[in-house]
């Protein structure tokens, strides 16, 4: 008996040595994950204060109440952390359907966190695959009802099936292909149990896709369409690269960040209605997303499209081959705005332009591009463009704030060379980083826009990659010791006139004026500045100097390159 009595001493010391009341005590939180891999639920959390070796209890009740199962675990420090993680919960196949409540306490809390579990027995996994079945031999007409009944235990809820009638239609008809479960149930029956399993884990899956579809044949505004994004872009990883495509998703999304406002986008995706698994469904996206940049953005961005999405717009290589850099640039342009409903549509419209394109060569012309050499690299020299006026008036509402260069970014803009920043936004006087110039320069130039390796730090699955490499490849910007490109530095007033000068192939005019800051150009960049200088290309900064290391602004870029091509 004193034995009993010390250790139960013992333990009340032991304890003791938290100093901690119930009506005073720290609070906890917890939280469940779903381990999808082995069908388990992991519930861990931390405790709040200064405690170590805090006894913590999960409690799994009935929805009647009943106790089902318990566990205990207890909270220890972790760092700055006190830490605590129950056994994984596995519920067994004979376990009844049911919505569990998980209790997380402990004696030295008042506080307790429940969870909400809906479980779907085994035995009703079956039944309920075997009715679906039936429903997919018939033409799936009823599919979706027996889903909203459903919902909660296939990770849905009953809102989620507040769908239209032809909604309905597009759930009934996306899954065509029966689930491989046992001709009958029978717990002894482990290899039936597992294929159920399995089956079922598919079902969740493909019932989740089914809703996609059928949610954006309801689509009607902006306001609909952020909440699909919200509740499936990630979900279904249409944001995430894909190894087996052979482009560059990630560029798909920056064109989604451009697109998913506009009307084009809204009309595309709500066309979205016949897609039949998920790749269908992401393959469509990407789709939409690509056409509705053709339609609602520039030349530029068209190009871009086309060069680095070839195996998406297969266009007629023949064709292509026989247009100069000019000719492709006119018919990205006839292009941009253009409405169309698939790839194929797009590059059937390519494919007719460019030959009209080749029709309408005047006799003798050889076309709009030709070759020259400086700084060891072969460049190409535009046609000068002639003195039409600007074919779409841009309202910029910050040019008062340069308005020496208005005349310039409104050209510019118009012909897709330089774009807006947003929101009627030019931001003429922020400065200007390499990649933003450089990709200025090849618009400018009518390059043929083409991917490959240019740069150390200049990663494929960037923006701002092929025009780099397009750039590298004709001679007009170089690496530094490093291989080193540094697109997202600003630009020097020194550098932009090197660049223009090799893209050019511009020589001395005349005798150059001597900036008052003559002396601090490197030596590397004079020879630039003083041609474009002597051709009244750059005219300094109007107190005599030319600020060779000052950052380049949007303005100034654009005033340069408007100078050299008119």
């Amino acid at each position: 008996m004193k034995k009993l009595l010390i250790l139960v001493l013992s333990i009340g010391l032991i304890f003791s040595g938290f100093g901690v009341n119930a009506t005073d005590a720290p609070e906890f939180s917890a939280e469940m994950n779903y381990d999808k891999e082995n069908n388990r639920y992991i519930i861990s959390g931390t405790v709040a204060g200064n405690m170590g070796n805090v006894p913590m209890t999960l409690s799994v009740l009935k929805s009647n109440g009943d106790f089902y199962t318990g566990f205990q675990t207890i909270a220890k420090r972790n760092g700055e952390l006190i830490e605590f993680t129950f056994d994984a919960l596995n519920f067994p196949a004979d376990a009844a359907t049911d919505t569990y409540t998980l209790c997380v306490s402990s004696e030295f809390f008042t506080h307790t966190q429940t969870f909400s579990l809906p479980i779907f027995s085994v035995e009703d996994q079956f039944v309920f695959l075997e009715t679906v079945n039936g429903y997919i031999e018939n033409g799936g007409t009823g599919i979706c009802e027996s889903a909203k009944v459903n919902a909660e235990y296939l990770g849905l809820s009953e809102t989620d099936f507040e769908l239209g009638e032809e909604s309905v239609n597009v759930f009934d008809t996306f899954i065509t292909s029966p689930y491989d479960i046992p001709d009958e149930f029978n717990f002894s029956n482990t290899d039936g149990i597992n294929k159920i399993s399995i089956a079922w884990k598919k079902c969740c899956v493909d019932f989740f896709n089914a809703l996609a579809a059928a949610e954006l044949a309801d689509i009607e505004t902006s306001l609909d369409l952020t909440q699909w994004i919200s509740q499936y872009y990630t979900a279904l990883n249409i944001d995430k690269e894909n190894p087996e495509t052979v482009y560059s998703e990630a560029k798909i999304n920056v064109y989604f960040g451009d697109v998913k406002g506009t009307s084009a986008f809204l009309d595309k995706m709500k066309a979205i209605t016949d897609a039949s698994n998920t790749t269908d469904i992401v393959n469509s996206v990407n789709e939409a997303i690509l056409l509705s940049a053709i339609q609602t953005m520039k030349y530029t961005a068209v190009s871009d499209i086309f060069t680095s999405f070839s195996q998406l717009f297969d266009v007629n290589d023949d064709l292509y081959s026989r247009l100069t850099s000019t000719e492709i640039g006119n018919v990205y342009t006839k292009m941009a705005g253009n409405s169309y409903s698939t790839y194929l549509t797009a590059v059937a419209d390519f494919n007719k332009l460019a030959e009209e394109e080749i029709r309408n060569r005047k006799s003798g012309e050889s076309g709009g591009s030709s070759s020259g050499s400086s700084g060891g690299g072969k460049v190409f020299v535009p046609e000068t463009p002639g003195d039409e006026a600007v074919s779409e008036v841009y309202e910029l509402s910050d040019l008062n704030d340069a308005e020496w260069a208005r005349e310039a970014v409104t050209y510019l803009v118009s012909k897709g060379i330089i774009n807006g920043r947003g929101n009627g936004k030019f931001e003429p006087n922020a400065d200007i980083t390499r990649a933003e110039f450089i990709k200025i320069v090849v618009m400018a130039l009518g390059l043929q826009v083409e991917d490959g390796s240019s740069f150390n730090d200049v990663s494929p699955k960037s923006w701002y990659a092929p025009t780099v490499f397009t750039a590298k490849k004709y001679g007009i910007v170089f690496g530094d010791d490093n291989n080193n490109f540094n697109p997202d530095d600003n630009i020097s007033r020194q550098d932009m006139a090197t660049i223009l000068y090799r893209a050019y192939n511009i020589q001395n005019d005349s005798v150059a004026h001597e900036f008052t800051d003559h002396n601090e150009i490197s030596d590397y960049a004079k020879e630039a500045v003083n041609a474009l200088n002597s051709r009244g290309i750059i005219n300094g900064m109007g107190d005599g100097s030319f600020a060779p290391l000052s950052n380049a602004t949007r303005a100034q870029a654009a005033q340069i390159i408007y100078n050299i091509i008119k």
